[in-house]
């Protein structure tokens, strides 16, 4: 039998859900960033999963949206203290050819366990 590739990986006893639930309830704090996560993060992680699913490297990226790859590292590096401008993130949505408030959009991380 062939297993999904879609298949979550696993820790050991418990599995990401379960995480989840006992993170909600011992660290509602630490959920709750998980759940609406700074505008920041929400970049870098949309901007990353965009960047991977065209199979982009930072360099190339940069070359496509007018910035420097230091720009992109920063952008990544949501500890940069960086803040884009609007025209950065209106190049990269370009580069990524999805509407800028795709890249800003809220994403929910305890989704993706």
């Amino acid at each position: 039998m062939k297993q999904s590739a879609t298949k979550k990986t696993e820790l050991p006893g418990v599995s990401l859900q379960e995480h989840a639930q006992i993170l909600k309830k011992k660290r509602p704090d630490i959920y709750a960033a998980l759940k609406h996560p700074d505008p920041h993060i929400n970049l870098a992680w949309n901007m990353l999963n965009l960047r991977y699913k065209h199979g982009f490297t930072q360099i190339e990226l940069a070359e496509r949206s007018g910035v420097t790859s230091r720009t992109i590292q920063s952008i990544e590096n949501v500890n940069s203290g960086y803040n884009p401008t609007l025209d950065v993130i209106t190049g990269l949505a370009k580069a990524l050819d999805v509407k800028p408030e795709d890249l800003i959009k809220t994403v929910d991380m305890t989704e993706t366990f």
